[in-house]
């Protein structure tokens, strides 16, 4: 069995003949324009995939089912899926032109006769726990969200890979430990960061309040990765994904990000777990083989130095599709509100949450749509009014006009994920219900 990696969560596990390929996104421009690969990967041939077998696909995030790249790519690959309670990643996947199999929860498909892919749901989505404060999932009044992500286990009968992906430690540990009941994992596949606009989208945090809360992050995510190197105690063990960068006029906001170094986070993990697993890291379409134990050539890692003159002569120049578009109306966007509005207000009202916070949509530098869970009405201000409790979404008026319109144009948990939304709030404190009944306002 061999391993290759790719880039970010995007790699190809290779046994008995048959190449499976992992989440693939290879395309720069995934939330709106603003991700971007780091080391680059513009220069990737997508047709020297052509030759997989199958391609897995773990949950609907853009950097894993990334329209952009699966668009490029042969539709004559099968796609393999779980089973999720919403077909909503199905769906997508076939209009892009392929043939998706959904597979069950702990179900062996074989690949072919001794090769064989069980796929995992995580559990149940909690944005307290990945840091998405708009959260992934149907939301009911008991605060359980819908399973959205998965992770994989490959195995050949004599060697085992084990994909955790996006998957936060504390959601999926318990199919975790289900799952190493059945299988010694020889090669663990582990985040080592997280994605996510906290901190660097918060402007009622201060510069240095937004480098402390980093630190904070990225401790936790640390730890993440290593609780399951921990409890799974593979023979040896990769971080990845986590390696791309802000793009555009985001460039700004990187200084702030919570990201992981992955080679100083891969040898703290090589030194500080339990067990004697050994950490690997391959650079772009190198491999590591599972039999010989060996990889193809040692990794190089980036420098500084290299990663900020991406950043000044090529990322900060980026320009996103929406902004090439004129600027909206500010009456067209009141009048998307409105409708917003009564969507907003009936998904608050079929799992009764109530909330006294006030909740403003910036429509340009001087004007809000201001409205609240108790009023049952939207109004037009030009000020936010900070003596009261209050929480605001501030982005670009051209990726407004498109967010309000719908997730066929934008969708706000992406939005986000991008850091195209700048949150101000006070207190400081997360209201699920607000940010769940946002992913609703829109037509």
């Amino acid at each position: 069995m061999k391993v290759t990696h790719i880039y970010g969560a995007c790699e190809i596990v290779e046994s008995k003949g048959v190449k499976i390929l992992f989440d693939p996104w290879l395309v720069d421009g995934e939330y709106y324009g603003s991700w971007a690969a780091y080391p680059p990967i513009d220069s990737f041939e997508l047709n020297t995939l052509d030759g997989v077998d199958y391609i897995y696909i773990s949950h609907t995030h853009p950097d894993h089912f990334s329209s952009l790249t699966l668009s490029k790519m042969n539709k004559k690959i099968p796609i393999l899926i779980h089973k999720f309670p919403a077909p909503f990643l199905k769906n997508n996947i076939e209009r892009l032109g392929f043939s998706v199999t959904e597979i069950e929860a702990n179900e062996k498909f074989y690949l072919n006769e001794n090769l064989h892919i069980n796929i995992v749901p995580a559990g149940f989505c909690n944005p307290e726990m990945c840091h998405k404060s708009f959260g992934c999932g149907k939301m009911e009044t008991n605060y359980v969200s819908s399973v959205i992500d998965s992770l994989c286990i490959v195995s050949d009968g004599t060697h085992t890979v084990m994909n955790v992906n996006d998957c936060p430690y504390p959601v999926a540990k318990f199919a975790i430990a289900k799952a190493i009941e059945e299988y010694q994992i020889d090669f663990l596949m582990v985040g080592y960061t997280g994605a996510s606009a906290y901190p660097q989208c918060f402007a009622n945090y201060s510069s240095e309040e937004k480098i402390e809360k980093a630190a904070g992050q990225k401790d936790y995510y640390f730890q993440s990765g290593l609780n399951y190197i921990n409890d799974i105690n593979p023979k040896f063990f990769m971080p990845m994904a986590g390696t791309y960068c802000l793009a555009g006029k985001l460039v700004e906001l990187e200084k702030y990000r919570a990201v992981n170094d992955i080679k100083e986070t891969c040898d703290s993990y090589t030194s500080s777990n339990k067990g004697s697993s050994k950490g690997i890291l391959l650079n772009s379409l190198e491999s590591f083989d599972l039999i010989t134990k060996t990889q193809t050539r040692p990794y190089r890692h980036f420098t500084d130095e290299e990663k900020s003159n991406y950043y000044k002569n090529t990322l900060s120049k980026v320009k996103f599709d929406f902004e090439k578009a004129p600027t909206p109306p500010t009456e067209r966007l009141r009048e998307l509100c409105k409708d917003a509005y009564v969507r907003f207000e009936d998904k608050r009202a079929s799992i009764g949450l109530s909330s006294s916070t006030e909740i403003y949509v910036a429509l340009g530098p001087e004007e809000y749509a201001k409205f609240t869970f108790n009023e049952n009405k939207i109004e037009f201000v030009k000020q936010i009014d900070k003596s009261r409790s209050f929480i605001s979404f501030e982005t670009d008026p051209k990726l407004l006009v498109l967010l309000l319109q719908g997730p066929k144009y934008a969708h706000w948990n992406n939005a986000e994920i991008g850091c195209h939304i700048t949150f101000n709030r006070r207190p400081d404190v997360y209201e699920r219900g607000i940010h769940y009944c946002m992913n609703y306002f829109h037509k």
